[in-house]
């Protein structure tokens, strides 16, 4: 369930980067007084974080019960 939760989330990071690439016309840019920049940002990291954190966990218990 780890493992399908953390491909679950690299997908909905990839899929909030190409809303924000198809929205900046293919020129992201992190402008520092736009809000919607860091909340795409955030939330890119918050999923690739969560996806990493998910599969570590996954790779520990693999190898912890075999």
């Amino acid at each position: 369930m780890k493992l399908v939760g953390s491909i679950i989330l690299l997908f909905i990071g990839f899929c909030i980067y190409l809303a924000w690439l198809a929205g900046s016309h293919g020129q992201i840019q992190l402008r520092s007084y736009i809000l919607e920049d860091w909340i795409f940002l955030s939330s890119i990291l918050l999923c690739l974080i969560g996806a990493i954190l998910l599969f570590i966990s996954w790779i520990r218990y693999k190898y912890k019960h075999s």
